[in-house]
């Protein structure tokens, strides 16, 4: 239960903690590439938002093709699949070994001082980012990959179990400030670290973590 527990905060304080760094650390990094024109007409930031949206986007995707996959895959192996590949992906991004690959990707921006407020453009980013951009989709089917583990053999403290588990999100306040005071020592790339642990942890939980119950009573 408190591997389960644990889980569940590193796995909202990873997903909301890429969320709120992947702007910044493509605008303070310079990191995204377009034409004058289009850096022109809407800066840095709003090409930035822009591409973040795909990383909820996916997200979403990911959980309504993921409740389909789980009615076939048992919980543990779809939780170690998906966060084996967060643990690469992120990795591999903070090894900085892609920063010079770039990837081309057309972005849907947001402008409501044109006549139509929709547009496309084409941006190029480093595939290092792109791989963050992607581990959205593998954050999709974590949390209900983790909370029935969880729970799993609790019997009678099943609904204890699920509000401690509920609190738990916790996380997603409380690891991106600490990532984001990393970032400040060692750069936005080497701050992933901590993301890294996260899903290291969740990994650990998808392997072996999850086969540990504890009771709620006192001496077992």
């Amino acid at each position: 239960m408190i591997s389960g527990a644990l889980s569940i905060f590193f796995y909202v304080g990873a997903e909301v903690a890429i969320g709120s760094i992947l702007i910044l650390y493509m605008v303070e990094d310079h990191l995204i590439k377009a034409s004058s024109e289009v850096i022109n007409q809407f800066g840095d930031e709003k090409l930035a938002s822009s591409l973040l949206a795909y990383y909820w986007g996916s997200a979403m995707i990911g959980r309504l093709i993921g409740s389909a996959i789980g009615q076939k895959v048992r919980a543990e192996i779809m939780l170690r699949v998906v966060t084996f590949l967060a643990v690469l992906f992120v990795g591999i991004s903070i090894t900085g070994v892609f920063d010079s690959e770039l990837v081309s990707i057309k972005i849907m921006i947001l402008d409501f001082n044109l006549s139509f407020p929709i547009v496309f453009r084409s941006v190029e980013i480093p595939f290092s980012i792109l791989l963050l951009i992607l581990v959205g989709l593998l954050n999709s089917v974590m949390w209900p990959c983790i909370f029935p583990l969880s729970l799993t053999g609790l019997g009678k403290y099943t609904s204890k179990g699920s509000g401690i588990l509920v609190t738990m999100v916790a996380g997603g306040a409380l690891i991106p400030p600490l990532q984001g005071k990393l970032a400040h020592l060692v750069g936005y790339g080497y701050s992933f670290v901590i993301i890294l642990i996260c899903y290291l942890y969740i990994l650990y939980f998808s392997l072996r973590g999850y086969k540990s119950k504890r009771s709620f009573t006192s001496g077992e």
